[in-house]
Order: C-alpha cells, then sequence, then structure tokens
C-alpha cells in the first residue's frame, strides 16, 4: 500500500497522513447473505460500514442484521412483512423499517437497539414507499402512494413515537425521500419532475425543478445541499437546482442512488449494472451482477458499498479508506477534523520527523452528526509539531 505525505502550515506544522487507494483494482464481492438469495430489496447502512440491515420484499419475510460489514448475517426479530424501505441512524442503534404490499396498506416498526427488538409506530397504515432518518435516528420522514388515492408524507421528531402529516407538498404518490444528517433538509420525488424540498424537517416544502420526468430516486449529502436525482437520467445538483450536472445518458432508467457523506462519490445503478465514481459525476465504472438491483448504499467515506440484487443476494465492495485529516486555528488551539472512516484510525503525534517516535493521542474525538465527521481540539505546541492519522487493525 503506498503512502503519500502532504504537508501544511497552521501556528504548529502539521503531518497529513493518506493512503492513496483509488477505484481500480476493486470489485464486487457477494456477502454471506446466501439463503434467501432470490427475495432481498431494501439495504441500509451505518456511517462507517460495518452495520447492514437488509429486508425482504415482493412476498412476506424478516429483516436481517450484520454486524461485519455482510461477512455473516442474523435474522432480526422484526415481524414478517413484505417490506418496502429501510434505513437507520449512523451508528446503526435505531432503525425503521416500512412494509406493504401495492395496493394494500401496512405498518412502521422501529428500533433503538440495534434491531434486538421492533415496536409498531404509532402512525396509521399506509402504502408505504420509502423512509429515511437522520443520522442520530431521531429525525425520520416516510413517504407514501395511493393506489387511487394520492397521499401525504409524514416526519417523526422523536424516533417514530409520533407523527405528523403536514398539508404541503401536495400529496402525490411519492417515490423516495432522503434526508441530511440533521434531518433539517428533506427531499421527496413522486409523479411530478419536481423534487420537493424542506429545510425545516418537513413542516414547509418548496418546488426544484428537475431534468427528469417523474423522478425515481433520490439521495442527499450530509449537509443537504448536494441532491442527486434518478430516473430517465441521472442529474447532481449542489445549489438546490440552480444548476444541474450529468454526464449519463437519459435512455436509461438510472435508479435507486447513494452518495458518501461529502456528496463527492456516487453511486447508482441501472437494471443489473452498478455504476460508481469518487468524483461527483466524472470517471465512471461500470460492475454488472447479472440481476436487477433494488437498493444501494454507501459509508459516510464512500469507501464501503452494498447493494441487493432482486435474484442474486447482497454484493459488497470496499477499498482502503483515504480519511483526509483537516486542521484549523481556533482560540482554544488547533482543530482537526476528518470524516468518519470505514476502518478504524487514530491521531498520532510527533515532534521530529527524524524519529520514529509516533505517539497515538488518547484524545477522544467527539463525533458531529450533522458532517458526519470526528471533531478533537488539541492545545497549542511551542514548536513545530506534526500529526498523522494512521489506521489500525
Amino acid at each position: 500500500m503506498k503512502t503519500k505525505y502532504l504537508l501544511a502550515t497552521a501556528t504548529a506544522l502539521v503531518l497529513f497522513l493518506i493512503n492513496v487507494n483509488l477505484l481500480q483494482g476493486q470489485s464486487w464481492t457477494l456477502t454471506g447473505a446466501l439463503s434467501p438469495v432470490t427475495n432481498w430489496t431494501y439495504l441500509a447502512m451505518s456511517a462507517d460500514g460495518t452495520r447492514l440491515v437488509a429486508a425482504i420484499g415482493f412476498y412476506s419475510g424478516g429483516i436481517y442484521i450484520s454486524t461485519n460489514s455482510g461477512n455473516t448475517w442474523n435474522l432480526t426479530s422484526a415481524p414478517s412483512n413484505i417490506w418496502t424501505s429501510v434505513a437507520s441512524s449512523a451508528d446503526g442503534s435505531k432503525l425503521i423499517a416500512a412494509a406493504s404490499h401495492f395496493a394494500t396498506a401496512g405498518p412502521i416498526f422501529t428500533s433503538t437497539n440495534y434491531g434486538a427488538t421492533w415496536n409498531q409506530a404509532n402512525v396509521r397504515s399506509n402504502i408505504w414507499s420509502s423512509v429515511a432518518s437522520s443520522a442520530d435516528g431521531i429525525k425520520l420522514v416516510a413517504a407514501t402512494r395511493g393506489s387511487s388515492t394520492p397521499t401525504p408524507i409524514y416526519t417523526s421528531a422523536d424516533s417514530g413515537v409520533s407523527w405528523t402529516s403536514n398539508g404541503w407538498p401536495s400529496p402525490m404518490n411519492w417515490n423516495c425521500v432522503a434526508s441530511s444528517s440533521d434531518g433539517s433538509i428533506l427531499a421527496a420525488a413522486g409523479e411530478s419532475s419536481s423534487l420537493y424540498v424542506s429545510t425545516n424537517s418537513g413542516t414547509a416544502w418548496y418546488t426544484i425543478k428537475t431534468p427528469i420526468y417523474f423522478p425515481q430516486a433520490v439521495a442527499a449529502s450530509a449537509d443537504g445541499k448536494t441532491l442527486i436525482v434518478g430516473g430517465a437520467g441521472l442529474f447532481i445538483t449542489t445549489n438546490f437546482g440552480a444548476t444541474w450536472k450529468t454526464n449519463f445518458s437519459a435512455e436509461f432508467n438510472y435508479s435507486p442512488v447513494a452518495c458518501s457523506a461529502d456528496g463527492s462519490r456516487l453511486l447508482v445503478a441501472e437494471d443489473g449494472t452498478i455504476y460508481q465514481t469518487s468524483r461527483s459525476g466524472a470517471n465512471w465504472t461500470s460492475t454488472s451482477v447479472g440481476s436487477v438491483i433494488r437498493s444501494v448504499v454507501s459509508s459516510a467515506d464512500g469507501n464501503e458499498l452494498a447493494v441487493t440484487a432482486s435474484d442474486g443476494g447482497i454484493w459488497m465492495w470496499r477499498a482502503t479508506p483515504v480519511p483526509k485529516l483537516n486542521i484549523t486555528s481556533t482560540s482554544n488551539g488547533l482543530a482537526f477534523c476528518w470524516p468518519i472512516p470505514s476502518a478504524n484510525f487514530m491521531l498520532q503525534q510527533n515532534f521530529n520527523l527524524n524519529t520514529k517516535n509516533w505517539v497515538t493521542l488518547t484524545n477522544t474525538p467527539t463525533l458531529d452528526l450533522t458532517s458526519l465527521e470526528n471533531h478533537t481540539v488539541l492545545s497549542l505546541t511551542a514548536t513545530n509539531c506534526f500529526y498523522r492519522l494512521i489506521s489500525t487493525p
């Protein structure tokens, strides 16, 4: 594994250690979710990629949990249902799953203990199409479809204990919904060429015109500023629809979609082909898994990806994390932050690069659920000091 050192100066001299590992050479592998392999549909992932939740759709089935990046799976106590969507908090402790079958309304279930137990949410049964969660699992959003009567969007501000259905946007048959990490920015797409967006957790909404007629999928970055819309084409906006960009043909249906926390790494599927990029829509690579892909998810750093294939199991893609260590000078010292990596990293310090006297710092970083980053502040030193992130087993 190659390494590269980048130097920067901010009161103290700081060393950034970055492992260089590109998309090339990585491959998709089938996980241990081998039975059943024909009816996996909906999938969610924790921010670090270690915890996954997978639901069975099309016919009645259960919800499965993996705590080791898909290597092994265990059936949870969730009741058997025809599940239509699942979502997870950043740490994987709080889960939401919605169930329904075509024109038959179904319930929503939530778990606050990593899927060990499940409770039915106090919200009327609906034909649920999509659910999303804030990083802390407190703010939830659920979209509905109707067989003949258009239906609204529901939100919860207490992990699914109580729910509200606001009078706007105008009820319609919703295809998908996405949420920023703090749950303040919501995006929903349905039977309209517009994307409906809320910046206050669903209290009020406004429309964004999209280049896609009836978008089928939507994903949001952690801050909600980057939105990816899939359907007859794939389009990306970083300014709430003022401009859109794409390099995908509108001849195909690109759905579902997912992205890393910063919106720079994208994952999208078209039938049985997976497309991924690390440059916000440039330099795409593609892989075929031979069956229709129903769900795609990404870790916060974009180095752990997973998809469900309707008759081919659950597939994973992994790359060595390359967290970027950022530094800013504050009145309290030096503030460090780095994205939640899909592997363990520690912050180390050294006063002399001519030695190997790297010391692992014991400061426990604080998790910022808005940006999905680790933060820590260190006191200024009287001499030059060097810092690095180093991976641990």
